[in-house]
Protein backbone atom coordinates (compact mmCIF):
# COMPACT_ATOMS: atom_id res chain seq x y z
CA UNK A 1 0.00 0.00 0.00
CA UNK A 2 2.87 2.34 0.83
CA UNK A 3 4.48 1.52 -2.51
CA UNK A 4 1.20 2.24 -4.28
CA UNK A 5 0.81 5.61 -2.51
CA UNK A 6 4.42 6.48 -3.28
CA UNK A 7 4.03 5.47 -6.94
CA UNK A 8 0.77 7.38 -7.18
CA UNK A 9 2.31 10.53 -5.67
CA UNK A 10 5.28 10.27 -8.03
CA UNK A 11 2.93 9.75 -10.97
CA UNK A 12 0.80 12.75 -9.98
CA UNK A 13 3.89 14.90 -9.50
CA UNK A 14 5.30 13.80 -12.88
CA UNK A 15 1.95 14.51 -14.59
CA UNK A 16 1.89 18.01 -13.07
CA UNK A 17 5.47 18.64 -14.20
CA UNK A 18 4.68 17.45 -17.72
CA UNK A 19 1.53 19.55 -17.90
CA UNK A 20 3.42 22.62 -16.66
CA UNK A 21 6.18 22.02 -19.18
CA UNK A 22 3.61 21.57 -21.95
CA UNK A 23 1.93 24.85 -20.97
CA UNK A 24 5.29 26.65 -21.03
CA UNK A 25 6.14 25.20 -24.44
CA UNK A 26 2.71 26.19 -25.78
CA UNK A 27 3.15 29.71 -24.40
CA UNK A 28 6.59 30.09 -25.97
CA UNK A 29 5.27 28.65 -29.23
CA UNK A 30 2.43 31.18 -29.31
CA UNK A 31 4.83 34.03 -28.57
CA UNK A 32 7.13 32.94 -31.39
CA UNK A 33 4.22 32.63 -33.80
CA UNK A 34 3.04 36.14 -32.91
CA UNK A 35 6.60 37.47 -33.31
CA UNK A 36 6.92 35.83 -36.71
CA UNK A 37 3.63 37.27 -37.92
CA UNK A 38 4.55 40.70 -36.59
CA UNK A 39 8.04 40.52 -38.16
CA UNK A 40 6.57 39.52 -41.52
CA UNK A 41 4.18 42.47 -41.42
CA UNK A 42 6.97 44.88 -40.51
CA UNK A 43 9.18 43.47 -43.28
CA UNK A 44 6.43 43.83 -45.86
CA UNK A 45 5.68 47.38 -44.75
CA UNK A 46 9.35 48.40 -44.76
CA UNK A 47 9.91 46.71 -48.10
CA UNK A 48 7.02 48.64 -49.64
CA UNK A 49 8.26 51.92 -48.14
CA UNK A 50 11.77 51.21 -49.33
CA UNK A 51 10.62 50.43 -52.86
CA UNK A 52 8.62 53.66 -52.98
CA UNK A 53 11.54 55.73 -51.66
CA UNK A 54 13.94 54.02 -54.01
CA UNK A 55 11.67 54.65 -56.98
CA UNK A 56 11.31 58.33 -55.98
CA UNK A 57 15.07 58.62 -55.57
CA UNK A 58 15.65 57.08 -58.97
CA UNK A 59 13.24 59.52 -60.59
CA UNK A 60 14.89 62.46 -58.83
CA UNK A 61 18.32 61.27 -59.93
CA UNK A 62 17.19 60.81 -63.51
CA UNK A 63 15.65 64.24 -63.57
CA UNK A 64 18.58 65.96 -61.86
CA UNK A 65 21.40 64.31 -63.85
CA UNK A 66 19.70 63.53 -67.16
CA UNK A 67 21.94 65.99 -69.02
CA UNK A 68 25.20 64.80 -67.41
CA UNK A 69 24.97 61.01 -66.97
CA UNK A 70 23.76 58.18 -69.12
CA UNK A 71 20.60 56.52 -67.74
CA UNK A 72 22.18 53.03 -67.80
CA UNK A 73 25.19 54.28 -65.82
CA UNK A 74 22.91 55.82 -63.21
CA UNK A 75 20.99 52.53 -62.87
CA UNK A 76 24.27 50.65 -62.25
CA UNK A 77 25.31 53.13 -59.54
CA UNK A 78 21.95 52.92 -57.82
CA UNK A 79 22.00 49.11 -57.97
CA UNK A 80 25.40 49.05 -56.24
CA UNK A 81 23.92 50.89 -53.26
CA UNK A 82 21.02 48.51 -53.12
CA UNK A 83 23.41 45.60 -52.50
CA UNK A 84 23.71 46.82 -48.90
CA UNK A 85 19.96 46.58 -48.61
CA UNK A 86 20.08 43.04 -49.94
CA UNK A 87 22.70 42.15 -47.32
CA UNK A 88 20.40 43.45 -44.60
CA UNK A 89 17.49 41.55 -46.13
CA UNK A 90 19.65 38.43 -46.13
CA UNK A 91 20.42 38.91 -42.43
CA UNK A 92 16.72 39.34 -41.69
CA UNK A 93 16.01 36.17 -43.66
CA UNK A 94 18.62 34.28 -41.61
CA UNK A 95 16.99 35.55 -38.41
CA UNK A 96 13.62 34.37 -39.74
CA UNK A 97 15.07 30.92 -40.53
CA UNK A 98 16.57 30.75 -37.03
CA UNK A 99 13.18 31.60 -35.54
CA UNK A 100 11.50 28.95 -37.69
CA UNK A 101 14.12 26.41 -36.60
CA UNK A 102 13.47 27.26 -32.95
CA UNK A 103 9.74 26.92 -33.60
CA UNK A 104 10.28 23.43 -35.04
CA UNK A 105 12.40 22.54 -31.99
CA UNK A 106 9.59 23.66 -29.70
CA UNK A 107 7.10 21.61 -31.71
CA UNK A 108 9.36 18.56 -31.42
CA UNK A 109 9.71 19.13 -27.67
CA UNK A 110 5.93 19.45 -27.36
CA UNK A 111 5.51 16.16 -29.22
CA UNK A 112 7.93 14.49 -26.79
CA UNK A 113 5.97 15.88 -23.84
CA UNK A 114 2.69 14.68 -25.33
CA UNK A 115 4.05 11.19 -26.02
CA UNK A 116 5.53 11.01 -22.52
CA UNK A 117 2.18 12.06 -21.13
CA UNK A 118 0.52 9.28 -23.14
CA UNK A 119 2.99 6.71 -21.84
CA UNK A 120 2.44 7.95 -18.31
CA UNK A 121 -1.31 7.49 -18.76
CA UNK A 122 -0.73 3.91 -19.91
CA UNK A 123 1.46 3.27 -16.85
CA UNK A 124 -1.22 4.71 -14.57
CA UNK A 125 -3.84 2.44 -16.14
CA UNK A 126 -1.56 -0.58 -15.75
CA UNK A 127 -0.90 0.40 -12.13
CA UNK A 128 -4.66 0.53 -11.49
CA UNK A 129 -5.10 -2.92 -13.04
CA UNK A 130 -2.26 -4.31 -10.93
CA UNK A 131 -3.78 -2.75 -7.82
CA UNK A 132 -7.11 -4.44 -8.55
CA UNK A 133 -5.36 -7.76 -9.17
CA UNK A 134 -3.42 -7.36 -5.90
CA UNK A 135 -6.65 -6.71 -3.99
CA UNK A 136 -8.17 -9.80 -5.57
CA UNK A 137 -5.16 -11.92 -4.61
CA UNK A 138 -5.22 -10.55 -1.05
CA UNK A 139 -8.90 -11.51 -0.79
CA UNK A 140 -8.09 -15.02 -2.06
CA UNK A 141 -5.25 -15.27 0.44
CA UNK A 142 -7.54 -14.22 3.31
CA UNK A 143 -10.12 -16.81 2.22
CA UNK A 144 -7.47 -19.54 2.09
CA UNK A 145 -6.16 -18.59 5.55
CA UNK A 146 -9.69 -18.73 7.01
CA UNK A 147 -10.31 -22.12 5.35
CA UNK A 148 -7.02 -23.46 6.75
CA UNK A 149 -7.96 -22.28 10.22
CA UNK A 150 -11.44 -23.86 10.02
CA UNK A 151 -9.98 -27.15 8.75
CA UNK A 152 -7.41 -27.20 11.55
CA UNK A 153 -10.06 -26.56 14.19
CA UNK A 154 -12.31 -29.24 12.67
CA UNK A 155 -9.45 -31.73 12.56
CA UNK A 156 -8.52 -31.03 16.20
CA UNK A 157 -12.15 -31.41 17.29
CA UNK A 158 -12.55 -34.62 15.31
CA UNK A 159 -9.30 -35.99 16.71
CA UNK A 160 -10.30 -35.16 20.31
CA UNK A 161 -13.94 -36.34 20.10
CA UNK A 162 -13.86 -39.28 17.76
CA UNK A 163 -10.52 -40.66 18.75
CA UNK A 164 -11.26 -42.07 22.28
CA UNK A 165 -14.61 -43.66 21.34
CA UNK A 166 -13.15 -45.15 18.24
CA UNK A 167 -10.24 -46.55 20.27
CA UNK A 168 -12.70 -48.16 22.74
CA UNK A 169 -14.68 -49.82 20.02
CA UNK A 170 -11.54 -51.13 18.43
CA UNK A 171 -10.26 -52.66 21.66
CA UNK A 172 -13.34 -54.98 22.05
Amino acid sequence: IVVYIFARNNRDKRMEELEERNRAVEKELNILRKDIIQDERVIQKEKKEFEERFENLKNEMYFKYKNYVNRDYLDRILNKDIEGVFKEASEIEKEYETTMYRLSQINAERNVVESTSGKLTEIVEELEELKQEREKLLNYNDTIEIAKEVLKESYDELKNNVGPEFDKKLSY
